[in-house]
């Protein structure tokens, strides 16, 4: 008889054996997700409610931000730059060293592209402003 006491408490045991095994990957996977600075300053977090009255962006506060941004991605770049220097001298790469370095490199690459596509909109925002200041002293009433 005490054999079936086993054979009954076997499937629950089963069950909460598969709910650890799904949370331990559950939370595996999130502890894994990566926390990029990079994805962090995407344009979408441009503050667009820089706006004047008429609902018009103010595209010089718009420039100021890109350009910000641009300075940030460029001082990203020197900081890897320089992981990328002292590291190259020493054993810090351990067994990776190839994958490590070529990471490295990539992530310099695309803060460099980050700040220049800021640049470019930075740019783009200030002749807008420069736009926009010569609309608005042609419309007001003199």
């Amino acid at each position: 008889m005490p054999a079936r006491k086993y054979f009954v408490a076997l499937p629950s045991i089963v069950l909460a054996g598969k709910r650890w095994v799904a949370f331990s990957i559950l939370a595996l996977v999130a502890a894994c997700a990566p926390m990029n600075s990079l994805t962090s300053t995407r344009p979408a977090e441009i503050d667009l409610a820089a706006q004047d009255n008429q609902g018009n962006p103010d595209h010089k506060a718009l420039a100021r931000q890109y350009e910000n941004l641009a300075e940030e991605m460029q001082t990203k770049t020197q900081e890897q730059k320089a992981i990328l220097e002292h590291k190259s001298h020493s054993s810090h790469f351990g067994k990776n060293r190839k994958n490590t370095k070529s990471q490295t490199e990539f992530k310099i690459r695309q803060y460099e592209q980050a700040a220049q596509k800021y640049r470019e909109k930075a740019a783009h925002h200030s002749s807008m402003a420069v736009e926009q200041a010569t609309h608005q002293t042609a419309a007001k009433p003199k």
